[in-house]
């Protein structure tokens, strides 16, 4: 167990006009820099506050979030040629003191603030927090389940996450029970926000799909089965190949086709030769990163998220937006929204969990569905129904903002 907050009290601070201080671990398009991108905007727009912001590494987020708020990027340029050039001559520890600097130079040149808003727990982010003044206020919002914090950051950063924040905030329930015994906090003080979807949401429509599955490049009269994130072993876009193999030994009575959209990965090579080995090149596609991944969205008959841990996906939950039924393991927090939408009151089961890596079932599910279009439209429109009832865009980003910005000002 990590060492519990010291609880040191919050500086004085004005009622309005706070200087906060976003830290981000890079502006890659994934889903922790996706919702900082989106807070910031609404922030330029709706808060009195004042937002600044400091990432370890850029990305194609950078230049949206620098639109908007003054930033900052440590790992840039001539700072990651020296960081790669101490790395070969010193090692990983010259590699490390010289991206300790870079943080610090990053934290100088932002100016002044007064609160600290972490966007997810990762080593990069931890180790600009290391670079911040231990007597600012730090609120963490949390993205990540164990595989998340055990993958990317250390058990320094961990502690240090620990010792300075002094308001955690989740993306889900199971993360909030996660951080409650990582972190030995009161589950109830750590409150669940609300995701932030986008603003540009497509409507879906006959002209809308049709322009997505073209896009794609599926078959007029292909069920569609998508995934979403990056092609990494925790996103474990194998299994979404082994759940395409599963569903490729059945007859179906519509083409079924696989497409899975995310950003490149050094390990794209395996999954193009499983696929190979699998004899499923021809139904699956695995599309480079896109823009707007809603607009491909609305053109999916199924999501399958075959994650192996997934805290909250942000993808899952637009392409839910977009009126698309939701398949998942038994791994994360969308576990939950799929779970309630069929125990409890509301507009009706939204999809269905199965058990962790169990392709096979999962695989039966979607010929089901492939074979009744009804229920496949039953699911999507109670998805997005549900979407719209615990994910409010008009207000979610408003709740957000009062349970950062409310521990200055109890």
């Amino acid at each position: 167990m990590l060492l519990p907050n010291a609880n040191v009290p919050y500086s004085t601070l004005p009622s309005t006009g706070v200087q906060i201080l976003f830290l981000g671990h890079g502006a890659e398009r994934s889903g922790p820099p996706v919702h900082l991108a989106r807070l910031v905007e609404w922030a330029g727009r709706e808060a009195a506050d004042s937002v600044k912001v400091v990432l370890a590494n850029g990305g194609v987020l950078s230049g949206r979030i620098a639109a908007t708020a003054p930033l900052e990027v440590a790992n840039s340029g001539g700072a990651s040629l020296v960081e790669a050039a101490a790395n070969r001559a010193l090692g990983p520890p010259g590699g490390a003191r010289i991206r300790r600097l870079a943080a610090a130079r990053a934290i100088r040149a932002i100016g002044d603030f007064d609160l600290v808003y972490l966007n997810a727990i990762t080593g990069p982010g931890t180790e600009l927090l290391a670079a911040v003044d231990p007597a600012i206020p730090v609120v963490t919002h949390v993205h990540e389940l164990g595989i998340g914090f055990d993958q990317t950051t250390s058990p320094e950063g961990l502690r240090l996450v620990a010792e300075r924040t002094h308001r955690f905030i989740a993306v889900s329930k199971v993360v909030g029970e996660l951080i409650a015994e990582r972190f030995e906090r009161e589950l109830e003080t750590i409150p669940i926000a609300a995701a932030l979807l986008s603003d540009h949401q497509p409507v879906p429509s006959p002209e809308s799909r049709q322009r997505a599955r073209r896009r794609m490049g599926v078959a007029e009269n292909a069920f569609v089965v998508g995934a979403c994130g990056v092609r990494d072993w925790r996103k474990a876009p194998d299994l979404f190949l082994r759940l395409a193999w599963e569903v490729s030994r059945t007859e179906t009575v519509v083409p079924v086709e696989f497409r899975w959209l995310g950003g490149q990965s050094p390990d794209d090579w395996q999954l193009e030769h499983e696929a190979l080995a699998l004899g499923v090149q021809s139904q699956v596609a695995f599309i480079d990163e896109v823009e707007n991944p809603s607009e491909l969205f609305v053109g999916f008959d199924a999501m399958a998220i075959t994650a192996r841990e997934d805290a909250y996906p942000l993808a899952a939950l637009e392409a839910a937006a977009s009126g698309v039924p939701l398949l998942s393991f038994d791994t994360g927090g969308i576990v939950q929204f799929i779970n309630d939408s069929r125990d409890g009151p509301g507009p009706g089961p939204v999809g269905e969990v199965f058990r962790r890596g169990d392709v096979a079932t999962m695989a039966r599910t979607i010929v089901e569905l492939a074979a009744d279009a009804s229920r496949a439209a039953e699911w999507g429109a109670a998805a997005c129904a549900r979407v719209g009832e615990l994910h409010p865009p008009g207000r979610a980003a408003a709740d957000l903002w009062s349970l950062i910005t409310r521990p200055t000002r109890e």
